[in-house]
């Protein structure tokens, strides 16, 4: 133990342990960021609820609503339908965001297709102005996902993760930058 009395190894040792605990205190910092960035996906700005994740399950609800009316013209079996259960299949089962992105544009566009092949002139009253509804509803929620401030959040943190000395501890500890949606 007489070695831990020595000056230069005393110095050594502070040295160590105060670069130990500014990476240990840097990686919670970026960890609580990456958080923070990836929270306002999943529960919006400040956890308001306003997510792109909740618009998400919206349009899949809603695109399933959709699907039961034309059920009643096309029949449950018609391409139509099945591609669009497959791709609604697909945006509950996506589980990183830039899978979700691309399993909603799948499920809009098969929506999209369903709704105008749909011939309104065939349909009674109410199924025809719940199918332009439901349509409409979905086009909103691709709207206000669009304007959401997740990316904006992402790109904060990704900014950050390239400063210094950020990039070289997120290096260290295995930190990844936070995907975008789109």
């Amino acid at each position: 133990m007489k070695i831990l009395k020595k000056a230069p190894v005393a110095i050594l040792i502070m040295i160590a342990v105060i670069i130990v605990s500014g990476i240990l205190g840097c990686r919670k910092s970026l960890l609580s960021l990456r958080k923070s960035a990836e929270d306002f996906f999943y529960s919006g700005e400040n956890g308001d609820g306003s997510s792109i994740q909740s618009d998400l399950e919206y349009i899949g609800a809603t695109s399933n609503n959709l699907k039961t009316i034309a059920v009643r013209y096309i029949g449950a079996d018609d391409p139509l339908i099945v591609n669009l259960s497959d791709a609604r299949s697909a945006l509950a089962s996506a589980r990183s965001i830039s899978d979700k992105y691309t399993a909603a544009a799948e499920l809009f566009d098969a929506v999209t297709v369903l709704h105008d092949s749909l011939d309104p002139s065939v349909m009674n009253s109410t199924d025809k102005n719940f199918r332009a509804s439901l349509y409409d509803d979905i086009k909103s929620a691709m709207q206000r996902i669009s304007h959401n401030g997740y990316n904006d959040a992402a790109r904060e943190f990704n900014a950050v993760l390239e400063g210094f000395p950020a990039k070289l501890v997120a290096e260290l500890v295995g930190i990844e930058p936070v995907q975008l949606y789109g």
